[in-house]
This record gives structure tokens, C-alpha cells and sequence, in this order.
């Protein structure tokens, strides 16, 4: 992102929806977390309210001592936000995102896993642990303004990730590379070492296309459930595609430096 995109942001404290004001806050990459509403009615996840585990990369270990597969998705309070029934979660990212026609832009992680067959591999579906993890998604080159992608309708996040393109874990996956085949191309995977190779090198997750926004670049993405709805939205983390990583926002401390600066300015001006 430019510093002038970033400048375009919003400006003063920012809110923790429905909990309390904080400072933005960063992860290692950069990602700020905006704004968040935790929403209601979450099913189990009620803990999985703390937004600031959606900075920096996804989670390669759930936890339990094996890497993440397929068949074995982050899962932690640790690692992943639960978004509920009228809730919502604007992120800023660290680097603009340029649209890129002819491949999607914008890799999003949940705890989405299939389930796995007694062979070690994928049925027909393949089946969805949980079938329900969906969200609107808005992007915004200013954290004003906004466009909604999928045409407005819910987007169904149904790619779960994996870390390691092979078994046992040697390879890492990409994740920063689109990971295009769909759900089909992941069915009827005979062996755990099948499905990692349908990836493809991918470490996988849903992405998304921004090329039809109009939008010169990408800064903000906000997911959002309905309070209408039935579905509900649990994210890991956010990446950017290679092809599509435009520039840098300052880091925090350069941000703090040049509000400092300017300020310094204004009041020798007054």
C-alpha cells in the first residue's frame, strides 16, 4: 500500500466493536485489525472472540503436535476469530493488493478440514467437516468506500489448508499462491499423500477474485454475517498473492513518526 492510500484510512482511535477502544493493532506482516464485532449465536466458538489472532500468517501446527493438513485445520482460540450472527471483521492489509485479471488476488484461511477416508485420502464430496463456514465480503481502497464481492451473495470458504505439499512433511506449501483447482479437483484423493499433490504446490484456502471491482488497489477487506443468516465465519489469517503484493504501508513505528512530524509542522504553521 502507498503511504498516501494509508493516509486515506480512517483516522483516530479504532473501535473494538461491542467490546472496547483500542490502537491499531499489527501482526507480524502488518495486518491491522480495524474494527470487530464478535456477533452472536456462534455455536461452540463463543471463545474464539479475540480478532488479533487473525495477524500475521497462518497457522502451520494446530496444536496437537502434527502439521496442518487437509484433514487437520488450526482450530485454537489461539489461532482463529469466530465472526457470528450480525458480526463483523474489517482488516487493513500490509500491502496494497492489485487487481490481477486471470487469477485471484486474496487467500483467505480458515479452520475449514475435510473429513478423511479410511485410506487416508477424500471421498466423492469431498465431505466438509464444516459445511457451514461462510461470510459476505466488502474490499475497499480506503476503508470508506466499499464493494462487495460474489455479486453481494455469502461466499462459501471450503478449501481447507495444508502446510506441506508431501507426507511425511518436507515441502512447505505456497501460501501465496492461488490455489484455483475447487473443490472437485480435491475429491476422490485415494491417500493423505494424494490430496496434498492435488494442491499442486498450494498451501490451498478460498481465494478471491478483486479484477471486477474497478478498484486501482485493495486496502481494506471486511467479512460480515448477517443476523438473518444461518452460517457463521471463523478466520485464521489473510494472505496476498505474489503476482498481486503492490506496495507497503510504514510500519508502525515510521507511521508514528511521520503523525509526529506533521503535527510538529502544523504547529509551527499556526
Amino acid at each position: 500500500m502507498s503511504r498516501s492510500n494509508f493516509l486515506r484510512g480512517p483516522v483516530g482511535p479504532i473501535v473494538l466493536v461491542g467490546l472496547c477502544p483500542f490502537f491499531p493493532a499489527w501482526g507480524a506482516d502488518g495486518l491491522q485489525v480495524i474494527s470487530y464485532n464478535s456477533g452472536t449465536n456462534r455455536f461452540q466458538f463463543n471463545a474464539y472472540t479475540n480478532p488479533q489472532v487473525a495477524l500475521g500468517m497462518p497457522q502451520t501446527n494446530p496444536g496437537d503436535g502434527v502439521v496442518t493438513t487437509p484433514f487437520n485445520n488450526p482450530f485454537s482460540k489461539n489461532d482463529v476469530v469466530s465472526v457470528g450472527l450480525g458480526g463483523e471483521l474489517t482488516l487493513q492489509l500490509s500491502n496494497e493488493v492489485l487487481p490481477t485479471p486471470g487469477a485471484p488476488e486474496i487467500g483467505v484461511f480458515t479452520f475449514q478440514q475435510f473429513l478423511q477416508t479410511s485410506s487416508g485420502g477424500t471421498n466423492s464430496g469431498p465431505t466438509l467437516f464444516y459445511p457451514s463456514i461462510l461470510a459476505h465480503v466488502d474490499v475497499s481502497e480506503d476503508g470508506v468506500n466499499w464493494v462487495s464481492l460474489n455479486g453481494g451473495e455469502p461466499i462459501a470458504f471450503n478449501i481447507p489448508a495444508t502446510a506441506y505439499q508431501n507426507s511425511p512433511p518436507t515441502e512447505p506449501s505456497n501460501y501465496f499462491e492461488p490455489f484455483t483447482g475447487g473443490l472437485s479437483s480435491l475429491a476422490n484423493q485415494t491417500t493423505l499423500a494424494d490430496t496434498l499433490a492435488a494442491y499442486d504446490g498450494s498451501a490451498g484456502g478460498t481465494w478471491l477474485d478483486i479484477s471486477g471491482t474497478e478498484l486501482s488497489d485493495v486496502d481494506f477487506i471486511r467479512f460480515s454475517v448477517p443476523s438473518t443468516d444461518t452460517f457463521g465465519f471463523q478466520l485464521d489469517a489473510v494472505t496476498v498473492s505474489t503476482a498481486a503484493t503492490g506496495a507497503a504501508v510504514p510500519e508502525p513505528a515510521t507511521l508514528a513518526m511521520l503523525i509526529f512530524s506533521t503535527g510538529f509542522f502544523l504547529r509551527r504553521r499556526r
